[in-house]
């Protein structure tokens, strides 16, 4: 999720009324994190290979396939990844 969505979300709660739980925020796209990394170095012309290792841990963490996925109902913000790194250049 790029950070200008994220300070607009953040800043939406910040004055909205307290929801007494949680509200999820999103990007607008769904990437397995080496999809995600691959299209990373792609945009910077990085000819690494992502190679999957599926036993890896997230920081000691053994993830399920959804793991880090928002939930169908959280809000999603319209910044794409490739719209984000093209502004990042």
């Amino acid at each position: 999720m790029a950070a200008e969505d994220v300070s607009t979300a953040v800043s939406r709660a910040a004055v909205g009324s307290p929801t007494g739980g949680i509200h999820e925020v999103s990007g607008p796209e769904e990437f397995h994190l080496n999809e995600f990394v691959a299209k990373g170095l792609a945009a910077r012309q990085d000819p690494r290979t992502v190679v999957v290792d599926p036993g890896a841990t997230y920081f000691g963490a053994i993830l399920s396939e959804r793991e880090l996925v928002p939930a169908p109902d959280a809000e999603a913000y319209s910044t794409t990844f490739a719209e984000w790194l093209t502004a990042a250049k």
